[in-house]
């Protein structure tokens, strides 16, 4: 049986799956909105992802910081997930990014409030935590790149789940080899 059957016939693995991703994504988001560092002699602080305004057809380097979507040279431009199999010798898109309106202007007000009281020492966690993940988890969507039939989905829905965990190498091959590609790397 296959891992697509697997998933397919228990659910409750998908949405362990589901969870898993939604939660690295949300301590990454976290570290990144709240001021984390690369310390000195550590790994490599992300400081850049990629984005594009032609659905993944093309591709720049931008703030890590940036909340798609966002509008470059006058379009609308998202957040792509790169990947590559052969160190980079090949890369891909696969799949686009984006915060629904309301979302990114919660995501806003939370930045705000953050920088607003940078200069107090609250001597805890954020008081926004809560907040932050009912957002990562509920309004953030995504879409098959350079599939102009594709549409956005909650990152809630089953065919989300589907997308990011069904990343294969563009040749069919394993995907033992199958990484992250990010601006950093190039």
């Amino acid at each position: 049986m296959g891992i697509r059957e697997t998933l397919n016939e228990k659910p409750q693995i998908t949405t362990g799956i589901a969870a898993g991703i939604i939660g690295v994504a949300f301590l990454l988001i976290l570290w990144q909105l709240f001021g984390g560092s690369g310390g000195g002699g550590g790994g490599s602080l992300v400081t850049e992802l990629w984005f594009t305004t032609d659905d993944g057809k093309t591709r720049f380097a931008a703030s890590a910081d940036s909340l798609a979507p966002f509008q470059k040279d006058g379009k609308e431009a998202v957040k792509i997930n790169v990947f590559t199999c052969d160190s980079g010798k090949t890369t891909f898109v696969t799949y686009l990014e984006r915060y629904t309106p309301d979302a990114k202007k919660k995501l806003e007000e939370i930045r705000a409030r953050q920088k607003a009281n940078a200069g107090s020492d609250t001597g805890g966690p954020p008081s926004d935590v809560g907040e932050m993940e009912m957002i990562f988890s509920s309004g953030l969507e995504i879409k098959k790149a350079n599939d102009p039939t594709a549409k956005w989905i909650s990152v809630m829905n089953p065919a989300a789940n589907a997308l990011r965990s069904g990343l294969k190498c563009p040749d069919g091959t394993s995907n033992e080899n199958l990484r992250p590609w990010l601006p950093m790397d190039e």
